[in-house]
Parts: structure tokens; C-alpha cells; sequence
């Protein structure tokens, strides 16, 4: 136990905890000193969980296809940007640098901070008083807490797994919670994704049979989380073996068109403020919610149309927008994740948002008595791991992925007519298909269109800076593709090699 009440936070990305250092050091005023698994398990819950994700995470969103700027012709000025607006200038262009006097990230050392009350649960297993079946089921939601921080970690800021060489460099990574002097330099990709993988089979093995509720870590989601894994290392066999597990437990989908009355669908209020992350309407999709302490929703983190009308909006371009893949008249998930502003409304009049629509994510909603937390894990994902997994494997089996395509589907989209074989011209086309319904249903929920930009083909892409008209280009596989380490970490350890991001202008002006 001596070497607990000594833990120190893990490199200066740590150096700002608290939970976790006051709860362990001699300095804490009221010493608490864990001993029985009950109190590591509340260290966990308490200083783990992703309590604060949404918010620290919120503005990756900003670097992926799916958001635009908005229109701003309400604007007395246009060069007169709202502060929030420069705020997120740099991140929306792909700069080199997307730090600035307004923006720091702060989500490098969050994740960071997130992997270590794992770290120190697992470490202390055996010191512990408790029974062999409650150290299980807390060595495996430890497994879990840190699996899913380093697959953040290595999905922000390490290359993609499936466009990298297996000793590329990919992050920082510890498995002890003692610190030692020095540098921490970046471990290889087959270390940090091996170690990834090793963790949440582990979080599978030791919660196989726990029946815990959707705000406790449980073993649907590790069989979720485990399905996701593999499927981001092209192990399409161990994909399909946790999925189908996992659909075995819970198979039940959110039947949207079942709720949409045909004559008021148009006029998508009604259901949007529902929220499809809300575990009282969507009691059967949803396996785990959390990122509790951040009770705003995406659409207050991400637009700022009530603000000004120059504004950050979801993507609605003609070739690539995002809203330009639904049927408005046929896809209820138009009505449950967007809220969509009507140009007559009352504020559009007084001009506190743009005549044209301007569309906002809304699958969490504050103001609407939500239960559940922002973000959540849901096993329409694995429907779609599924399809993708069978669709993409060895000896691809198109007719079982699109039986769990057409599943998901006829559950979201009226009067569906099931997809075929005969649809698609070749196993890639169907794999594209799949890889747009997910873009389409997992917008806006943890940073899923941000890590499939990175390991479905890294396609390029234009956008415009919408103050100036500006057009700024992504190559494909642009180095961008990755992250930088935020500014003080490479002040403070000389020696993290960086990722270099290229300098980015504007190739056309209006």
C-alpha cells in the first residue's frame, strides 16, 4: 500500500489531476487510503467514467466533414466573426498548429488522466480486501476505463492502425501509476493497440455474466467496445464473434419509423427533442451512457446560431454534407438527431439565426428532462461492425451483411425496400454503402465520423471559411490525418516526436 500513497501523475500531461493525486497523497488534508475493493471501485467510478468527455472532446468534431460554416447573410459585417467563431478558426482549416490564444487542448491530457485510476485499480488488485469475484468485475471495468482511453489517445493523436506499420510510433503509454524521472517517449503501434486489445479482452473475460444497469461499466459494453477494437484492426472474424455475442444479450433496435407520425414528420420538433440518448425513450439501444458531469448538448457545444448568425452548422453541401445522404421524407433520423430550424420561426424574423436552415446535432437535449448521460454506447454500432465485418472479411459474406444492414435500416427509414445483392456492383461498393450509413448514424456520438475519416481510405476533401469565402483543400492521406501533441507537452519533454501537420492557405477566394 506504501506505493500508492506516492502515486504521481503520469508526465506533465498529468500533472493537473485531481481526483486521483489528492485522494493517494500524503498531502491530501483528509487522507483517504484505499483498502477494499469497494473503495477502488468507487476511485474508478469517481475519477474515471469519461465524466467530462463531452465537453473536452466536443471540438474534434470540428475537423471532420460533417461540419460547415453556416450561412451569415443576416451578418451586418461578415469579416466581424464572433469570438467563438476564431476560437475554433484553426481546427475547422486543419492548421499546422490548432492551438491558439483562444483554443488549448486539453483533451490529450484529460484522456491521459482517464487511463490512470485503471492503471492504479489493476496495480493494487492483489493488496485489495475483497472477495475473488468482486476483484473480477473491478479488473475488468479497469480493463475497460483503460482500453478506452488509450484507443482515444491512439485514434487522436497516433497514426490510424490500418495505414501504419506496426512499428510506426503511435503515444505515450504507461502501465504503472508510479511515475519515474525522465521522458516518456512514444510507444510503437503494435505496443499501444496490442495493449488496447489486451485490455478489452480482459474487460470481456472478467465481466462475462455481470448484469449491471447502463451507468455502470458492463458486460455488454465490453463485448461492444471489443467488437469495436477488432474491427478498427481488420480482425473481421473476432469482430463478428463479439458482435454476434453481444446481439444475442440485446438485439432489440430503437424503432424510429414505429414513432414518426407520417403527418407531422416534416416537422421534426416534436421528436427531436426526445433524444435518441435518452435511456427513458431508448431504453434497448443504449448499453452504457456517461460523460455525466457535462449536462450540455452538442448542438449548445458545436453552433452558436442563437449568438450570431455567422455561425458553425452540420454539414449541407450538395456533393459531401452530411445532410445531403438522408431522405428528408423517408429518414427518421432526420427528425430524432437534428434539430432544424424553420426560416419563418420567430428569431429567423428577428434575425438571430439565418432564413436558410441551419441544422444542429441534438441527440442529447439538456432542457428536455433527459435520463441518461450525452454520450453513450449503442448496439446500433454493432449492427453496422457487423455488416461491415462480414462485408470486408476473408471470404466476404455479402448476404449476412446486408441481413444486419436491412436490420438496422427498416427500423429507421419509411416504407424501407431491403437492400440486395443485386444493388451493389462489387464487394467495395457495399462496403461504401455501409461505411455512409454509419456516418449517418453515429454522427455526433463519441468522435465516430473522426476515427472512420481516419481508417476508411482518408479521403480528401474541400471546405470553406464562410467569413471570407476562402477554400481550403485536404489532401488524401493528408499527415493532418493525425493530430499534433498539444504545445505544452512538447515544451515540457524535449523528446516527443511530434507529428508534423503541413502549413494550410486558402486555394481559391470569392
Amino acid at each position: 500500500m506504501k506505493k500508492a500513497i506516492y502515486i504521481l501523475a503520469f508526465g506533465f500531461a498529468l500533472a493537473s489531476l485531481t481526483g486521483c493525486e489528492n485522494f493517494l497523497t500524503q498531502e491530501a488534508q483528509d487522507l483517504v487510503i484505499p483498502k477494499t475493493v469497494t473503495q477502488y471501485k468507487e476511485l474508478l467510478q469517481g475519477d474515471g467514467y469519461f465524466k467530462d468527455l463531452q465537453t473536452k472532446a466536443a471540438w474534434v468534431h470540428f475537423l471532420t466533414d460533417d461540419m460547415a460554416t453556416g450561412p451569415h447573410e443576416y451578418a451586418s459585417d461578415p469579416t466581424q466573426i464572433s469570438s467563438y467563431m476564431e476560437k475554433y478558426k484553426q481546427i475547422f482549416l486543419w492548421q499546422s498548429e490548432i492551438e491558439s490564444d483562444q483554443f488549448t487542448d486539453d483533451l490529450y491530457a484529460y484522456l491521459y488522466n482517464q487511463a490512470l485510476p485503471g492503471t492504479i485499480c489493476l496495480e493494487m488488485l492483489d493488496d485489495m480486501e475483497g472477495t475473488d469475484a468482486e476483484k473480477q468485475v473491478l479488473k475488468g471495468q479497469a480493463s475497460f476505463q483503460r482500453a478506452l482511453a488509450f484507443f482515444y489517445l491512439a485514434n487522436l493523436y497516433g497514426p490510424a492502425y490500418n495505414e501504419a506499420e506496426g512499428s510506426d510510433l503511435c503515444v505515450p503509454m504507461s502501465l504503472t501509476a508510479t511515475a519515474s524521472p525522465g521522458s516518456y517517449p512514444r510507444k510503437t503501434v503494435d505496443e499501444v493497440w496490442g495493449q488496447i486489445h489486451t485490455d478489452v479482452t480482459t474487460a470481456v473475460e472478467c465481466l462475462d455474466g455481470y448484469e449491471a444497469g447502463v451507468y455502470e461499466i458492463n458486460y455488454k459494453a465490453a463485448l461492444l467496445l471489443a467488437s469495436r477494437v477488432a474491427l478498427f484492426m481488420e480482425n473481421y472474424e473476432e469482430a463478428i464473434t463479439y458482435g454476434e455475442k453481444l446481439l444475442e444479450l440485446a438485439p432489440t433496435l430503437f424503432d424510429m419509423v414505429g414513432k414518426i407520425d407520417i403527418e407531422e414528420y416534416l416537422d421534426p420538433d416534436e421528436y427531436s427533442s426526445e433524444g435518441i440518448l435518452n435511456t427513458n425513450l431508448n431504453p434497448d439501444e443504449i448499453l452504457w451512457t456517461f460523460s455525466q458531469n457535462s449536462t450540455q448538448g452538442l448542438d449548445n457545444l458545436l453552433t452558436d446560431d442563437f449568438m450570431t448568425s455567422m455561425s458553425f452548422t452540420v454539414s449541407n453541401t450538395e456533393d459531401s454534407g452530411l445532410i445531403q445522404f438522408y431522405d428528408r421524407n423517408k429518414d427518421a433520423r432526420m427528425a430524432f438527431y437534428f434539430v432544424d430550424p424553420d426560416p419563418d420561426d420567430f428569431m429567423a424574423m428577428l434575425g438571430f439565426m439565418s432564413g436558410t436552415y441551419v441544422y444542429a446535432p441534438c441527440k442529447y437535449n439538456k432542457y428536455a428532462g433527459m435520463t441518461g448521460f450525452p454520450m453513450g454506447m449503442r448496439n446500433a454500432e454493432v449492427y453496422l461492425t457487423l455488416a461491415e465485418a462480414y462485408a470486408r472479411k476473408a471470404s466476404p459474406d455479402k448476404s449476412r451483411a446486408l441481413d444486419y444492414l436491412n436490420a438496422l435500416l427498416k427500423t429507421r427509414i419509411l416504407d424501407y425496400t431491403p437492400l440486395t445483392e443485386a444493388d451493389f456492383a462489387s464487394d467495395q461498393k457495399l462496403v461504401d454503402r455501409i461505411w455512409t450509413e454509419r456516418r449517418k448514424e453515429l454522427c455526433f456520438e463519441e468522435l465516430h465520423r473522426w476515427w472512420d475519416m481516419r481508417r476508411c481510405g482518408q479521403k480528401g476533401f474541400s471546405r470553406m471559411w464562410g467569413v471570407t469565402g476562402e477554400t481550403y483543400e485536404i489532401a488524401d492521406h493528408d499527415p493532418a490525418f493525425t493530430l499534433n501533441f498539444p504545445q505544452k507537452e512538447r515544451d515540457f519533454d524535449p523528446g516527443l516526436v511530434p507529428n508534423n501537420r503541413p502549413a494550410r492557405t486558402p486555394v481559391t477566394a470569392n
